[in-house]
């Protein structure tokens, strides 16, 4: 549950909110709050998506995509599509911090291998992109909680950097 209170960001969690100030990212709050909501409770409440990479490589859940000098392939993330399932945590890393920095991550809805997309749940995201829309039409200029299909070059051009596998955690 989150709700825009007073220009915070505020997600509920076990019914105490969980509070973002204006410009702090809250993806990471997102996805902990469902997935605690979810009935999965051995994942500890993260506020940064670098806890949850950490998490992740401990329990040896990160799957890093194949990459070439740091940047991530076409080629890697086709041979990642048919492992990745419902549920499994995407990641993306700040592109402006040399691909070092986990930024972002969202919960994965849909993998599609045939068309190479990936339909994700994301808190503190836009939904469609100026770039995307046509002429004349609305885009999404806050930050808000969306759906968003990407394709394997828009992966590529986001940062995207592996997925977390949640298959078996409860």
């Amino acid at each position: 549950q989150m709700a825009i209170i007073g220009g915070q960001t505020t997600i509920l969690f076990n019914g105490k909110p969980l509070n973002a100030a204006p410009g702090q990212s809250w993806c990471a709050w997102t996805v902990s709050a469902l997935l605690h909501k979810s009935g999965i409770k051995s994942i500890p409440t993260f506020s940064a998506v670098d806890q949850f990479v950490k998490w992740a490589r401990d329990n040896k859940r990160y799957r890093e995509v194949e990459n070439i000098n740091k940047k991530t392939t076409a080629n890697g993330i086709k041979k990642q599509l048919p492992n990745i399932k419902q549920g499994d945590l995407i990641i993306f890393k700040n592109k402006r911090d040399n691909g070092n920095m986990a930024s972002h991550i969202g919960i994965i809805e849909f993998v599609d291998p045939n068309k190479g997309t990936i339909t994700t749940l994301e808190g503190n995201a836009k939904g469609k992109r100026e770039i995307e829309a046509k002429e004349g039409e609305d885009y999404d200029k806050k930050d808000g909680f969306v759906r968003k299909v990407y394709t394997i070059q828009e992966l590529i051009n986001y940062g995207y950097s592996g997925y977390i596998s949640m298959t078996g955690v409860k």
